[in-house]
């Protein structure tokens, strides 16, 4: 660090709890956030089903070696070109698993046909179970750490990245599992000769600090494959779609409340109409569509249909086009009393209550193109085969990789929309 500085990088590299093992290699390649019901497999590791940076590195002929930890034969059997694994539940050894890598890693590096080595050294975490963090066994063992560091860093060129890092901490007492500051905190140290970086200022009153999920964004960019449509940082399939429903489900909520209760159940078909119309869509979209392009433009049909939807919904709710016809009671919902307040608010209330379809179906906009991608993920059997490939189970990822064809479909989108609404307008005022 003090002699390369450009080359290297030390920072505090932080986990999500739980702090697992198992749980923390799940976390490191897919970049999501494993649950602690997930804890229960820690003893008995599943294959990761999930997009992972694993299986993108052999979907794209990288070829990926391990040495270490059996836990990775369990979570990517049949992944690896080659493994030197050994049993590691035993946390009373200390040197079977990391002697054991010792004796490939020399001839390993030597070796020219592998894109990507993983080294999981085993050593100091069981000395921590077994004797503490600051017992004479754990000197020893960071020290042969620090030597097995120095080495290969000796060893590699400018066309390879070093990355040594903890899948989490551990307590005073050695332990890890929950969310506590020593559970959560690891270390990341990042070695190139080729790399010109920065260096860290170490006076910083907010020193820089890495999550653990953005070990998998930076690696696929690194490697030139797609980052795991699952990962947190980068975005997740329905990165888009979450937080456009999330805000449509609670306009609804007080769409619903103004609706009153004779009216409440209309709201509700309506809303199970627009749901079942977003499945029907999606299901059109995977069987017509020739290409992802296509996939990502709505249909007119699909406008045609949220329009007529929208319209619909005015009426559906116990509206009429008249002044005498609105619902003056929703000037009222939530208070108690006189109002001594201004007119604003009650205003705003019985405007909202009026167009309130019109309203939801506009906000709801975005959907209709981000719909297909979204249900697609959610239930891949809706994709069929047309046009399955490695792309399709990347859902709204995909307007990321296009950003030119998303902004395209939206425009699209919003303008057609108001398009047709401009044309009910205009024939309103010719038939009047």
């Amino acid at each position: 660090m003090d002699a390369k500085p450009k080359e290297a990088m030390l920072v505090p590299f932080i986990a999500d709890a739980p702090t697992t093992t198992m749980q923390r290699l799940k976390g490191l390649t897919t970049g999501s956030l494993p649950t602690f019901i997930d804890a229960s497999q820690n003893f008995a590791s599943e294959e990761i089903s999930e997009d992972n940076i694993i299986d993108q590195l052999v979907k794209h002929q990288k070829q990926v070696i391990v040495l270490g930890d059996d836990t990775w034969n369990g979570l990517f059997p049949r992944r690896f070109k080659r493994s030197f694994l050994f049993p590691s539940f035993n946390v009373m050894d200390l040197h079977t698993v990391d002697n054991g890598i010792l004796q490939h890693l020399e001839e390993e590096l030597q070796k020219n046909d592998w894109n990507v080595m993983i080294s999981h050294f085993l050593g100091v975490d069981h000395c921590g179970h077994r004797y503490g963090p600051d017992h004479p066994e754990m000197t020893a063992k960071l020290s042969q750490m620090n030597d097995i560091i120095k080495n290969v860093a000796d060893r590699i060129g400018t066309d390879t990245l070093l990355l040594v890092f903890g899948d989490h901490g551990m307590t005073k007492t050695g332990d890890h599992g929950g969310d506590s500051q020593g559970e959560i905190t690891a270390a990341l140290f990042a070695y190139s000769p080729g790399l010109n970086m920065m260096p860290a200022n170490p006076n910083s009153i907010h020193p820089v600090q890495v999550s653990q999920v953005d070990i998998v964004p930076t690696l696929a960019l690194a490697l030139g494959v797609p980052i795991p449509y699952s990962n947190l940082v980068y975005g997740l399939a329905t990165a888009v779609s979450a937080p456009v429903v999330s805000i449509v489900t609670a306009l609804l909520v007080v769409l619903t409340m103004l609706a009153g209760d004779g009216l409440a159940p209309a709201v509700l078909v309506l809303v199970v109409t627009a749901t079942s119309c977003f499945m029907v869509q999606a299901v059109c979209s995977w069987m017509t569509a020739n290409d992802i392009e296509t996939l990502l433009k709505p249909s007119w049909t699909a406008l045609s249909v949220w329009f007529i939807l929208s319209v619909h919904g005015f009426y559906v709710t116990g509206h009429q086009p008249t002044f005498s016809s609105l619902h003056w009671s929703a000037a009222f919902v939530g208070f108690t009393g006189d109002w001594g307040g201004s007119n604003f608010f009650p205003a705003l209330l019985v405007g909202f209550n009026t167009f309130m379809a019109q309203i939801l179906f506009g906000l709801s906009l975005p959907l209709i193109v981000l719909a297909p991608l979204a249900i697609g993920v959610a239930f891949p059997r809706l994709r069929g085969n047309r046009l399955e490939s490695e792309e399709t189970s990347r859902g709204e990822f995909l307007l990321v990789d296009r950003p030119e064809k998303a902004k395209e479909a939206v425009l699209f989108t919003a303008g057609s929309y108001i398009l047709l609404h401009a044309a009910k307008c205009y024939k309103n005022n010719l038939s009047s």
